[in-house]
């Protein structure tokens, strides 16, 4: 009894002795009590345990800021996992998140250092509460107690290594759930894909796929583009389908050394140009100086300027062939840097000739072949296109 002025050592003198008769002690500050086979603790110790543990006292309930004593006693699964600890003989709930618990040790060894009781494994019912146990049938039994109890792992370890735990358990399950930076979203595809912050492209792939996933998809730290290659190979080729009607676009597609992404960005360029193709006229045969502009402004209308200027690099070697050259390399607005390849005349008749261009360049499908005519007979061909 020298250490009666320590409320931890003065614990010592009568630990046999009430481990003998079962007797609950508290000891806190300049006060020690028995209150006997029942676990009384004084308002003073609880108090006092507040001050320890940092952690608000209500209503019979400690808990960190980020947990109310409804939610803590409700065992509410929240946004955080966390730490829940009731003192079952004591009916008092201690509460703390996995961002509080990182700044704590062992709060049950904490609290452990000024009180005695017959066996802690039976007054302390520990629990770690996650977001995994919100959408599965299996049991979430909380583990590793007997290395918390002995002041091995502390509150933020038995928390993440539960956490760990039930995400591999879960994972081998047949339990559909998304699960994302240790938050689940059930089976609601639309918004784990939303938090993913997906390109639109991506979006409407990650929907398809992560319907058909009949697996557990619980990741950290990922990407849209991880996740699309994780699944590309078993579901690619059906995504690519729902865009291209063209089974063998599609296998060329599936075939390129490409990443999901980006395959899917072409996909969706194809299908936009063959659209746009399949709107505007159709000719079996154009002579040609028409066969030339029309090529010009297809590849324009379907692959862009950077395209279509590849297809101007060889225009027809006659005057009118590259005065419409011209005309076109002006409203590209690239006339200046290639001005010397062409003589006066073809520059001159190429400043006439621009309008015309860019009308035919900006013609809806029903107006292309009257524009595509306009253009001929503006540069002086004979040239007619076939209605």
């Amino acid at each position: 009894m020298q250490h009666f002025d320590d409320p931890i050592l003065r614990l010592l003198g009568v630990k046999d002795l009430a481990a003998k008769k079962k007797l609950y002690v508290f000891s806190w500050d300049t006060h020690f009590i028995c209150t006997g086979k029942t676990p009384q603790p004084p308002q003073d110790f609880l108090q006092f345990l507040e001050k320890k543990l940092e952690l608000p006292f209500h209503k019979d309930t400690f808990c960190c800021p980020h947990i109310t004593p409804e939610q803590a006693n409700n065992k509410t699964i929240l946004n955080k996992d966390y730490l829940r600890i009731n003192w079952t003989s004591a009916n008092i709930t201690i509460a703390l998140c996995d961002s509080c618990a990182s700044s704590t040790k062992n709060t049950l060894f904490e609290i452990s250092k000024y009180l005695l009781v017959p066996k802690y494994s039976k007054d302390f019912d520990i629990e770690v509460i996650t977001h995994v146990m919100k959408h599965t049938t299996s049991p979430s039994e909380t583990r590793f107690l007997r290395e918390y109890l002995s002041g091995e792992l502390s509150d933020l370890d038995i928390m993440r290594k539960n956490v760990k735990t039930r995400e591999e358990t879960l994972k081998q399950s047949k339990e559909k759930v998304l699960m994302l930076d240790g938050i689940s979203y059930g089976s609601d595809v639309h918004r784990f894909v939303e938090v993913l912050h997906p390109k639109e492209t991506e979006k409407t792939a990650l929907e398809f796929i992560l319907e058909k996933v009949d697996e557990p998809v619980i990741v950290s730290h990922t990407t849209p583009h991880k996740i699309l290659e994780k699944y590309w190979t078993d579901y690619g080729k059906g995504f690519l389908n729902t865009i291209v009607d063209n089974s063998a676009m599609v296998e060329s597609l599936m075939l390129l050394d490409d990443t999901p992404s980006n395959i899917i960005t072409l996909a969706y360029e194809y299908k936009q140009r063959s659209l746009i193709l399949s709107r505007l006229p159709s000719y079996e045969s154009l002579p040609p100086l028409a066969s030339f502009v029309d090529r010009v402004a297809r590849t324009y209308k379907t692959f862009g300027e950077k395209n279509a200027l590849l297809e101007l690099k060889q225009p027809l070697d006659t005057p009118k062939g590259k005065s419409i050259a011209y005309a076109f390399l002006l409203v590209f607005g690239k006339g200046s840097e290639v001005a010397w390849k062409y003589s006066k005349e073809e520059r001159e008749y190429g400043m006439f000739l621009k309008q015309y261009a860019q009308q035919l360049l900006e013609a809806q499908p029903e107006q292309y072949s009257d524009r595509l005519q306009g253009l001929l007979t503006a540069s002086g061909s004979s040239e007619t296109i076939p209605k």
